[in-house]
């Protein structure tokens, strides 16, 4: 998968759902090519959002699985990291001392 940033400038539309159905494709395919996002509303509240497949991709990455790999993978390394400094093989960039003095940390 390629890297994907944000696109510089995506607008929101606000519309009706009503507004949505009857122009759907014309909609889709504007989301599609221009950085644009829709919400729809009903009854004059929020209630769904169209977004592009990169934006879809881009949601998909920062899902709560996601940050739990993601987590899983850093603290796996930092294992590896303490194993080898244990056998007295020297971490590349003393990454386990950076960690061990807090100047590496981790969110969520």
């Amino acid at each position: 998968m390629s890297e994907l940033s944000p696109a510089p400038t995506v607008k929101t539309q606000m519309m009706p759902l009503s507004a949505f159905r009857t122009q759907i494709a014309m909609w889709t395919a504007r989301v599609n090519h221009i950085p644009e996002r829709i919400l729809l509303t009903k009854h004059g509240r929020p209630f769904v959002a169209v977004v592009s497949m990169r934006d879809l991709e881009m949601i998909e990455r920062f899902d709560g699985r996601s940050v739990d790999q993601v987590r899983r993978e850093f603290e796996d390394t930092a294992r590896r990291f303490e194993a080898a400094q244990e056998a007295g093989q020297q971490s590349a960039g003393g990454g386990l001392s950076r960690l061990r003095r807090g100047r590496v940390s981790w969110w969520v």
